[in-house]
């Protein structure tokens, strides 16, 4: 398999290789349906913060219970937060399967253990770059590129 993303993650002292080319990530599209879900979450959440951005500020007394004022989508939260967990979980099964080969029930105590050590924002960075750089064909790029003039212009 050609090499197009390869990082190194030290996990409970431990360094593990991650390997993800395009193959990997058509696996873990058609695995987890990231996209689909993506969006599901993201249309989710959007009806919340629109409805706080046009919201008028509500009046307190001694009386209000603050919570009375959460939104019931908020109590979905937990639930598509591991979710989300679930989707990284299978990322990190796929690139970790090229060089280590192991069963995603051990991924997910890996995982559990670099969410303790680096928490849940900074693994899925180092998978979105991971995800970047194997979408970036760093390998064939011609610095001299001509104008191609059949190209019409933009405005």
């Amino acid at each position: 398999m050609q090499e197009f993303s390869k990082e190194t993650i030290e996990i409970d002292g431990k360094e593990y290789t991650l390997f993800l080319n395009r193959k990997g990530l058509v696996s873990w599209e058609n695995i987890t349906k990231v996209s689909k879900k993506a969006d599901e979450l993201q249309n989710k959440y959007k009806g919340t913060i629109e409805k706080i951005k046009n919201s008028e500020p509500v009046e307190v007394n001694d009386e209000t219970n603050p919570f009375d004022y959460a939104d019931d989508s908020v109590n979905d939260l937990l639930q598509d937060q591991e979710i989300l967990k679930e989707i990284y979980v299978k990322f990190y099964w796929i690139a970790l399967y090229e060089n280590h080969k192991l069963p995603i029930s051990e991924v997910e105590k890996l995982f559990d253990k670099a969410k303790e050590e680096y928490g849940l924002e900074q693994l899925i960075g180092l998978a979105n770059q991971m995800i970047e750089d194997a979408n970036t064909n760093k390998y064939d790029k011609n610095t001299e590129l001509k104008k191609l003039t059949a190209l019409r212009q933009t405005k």
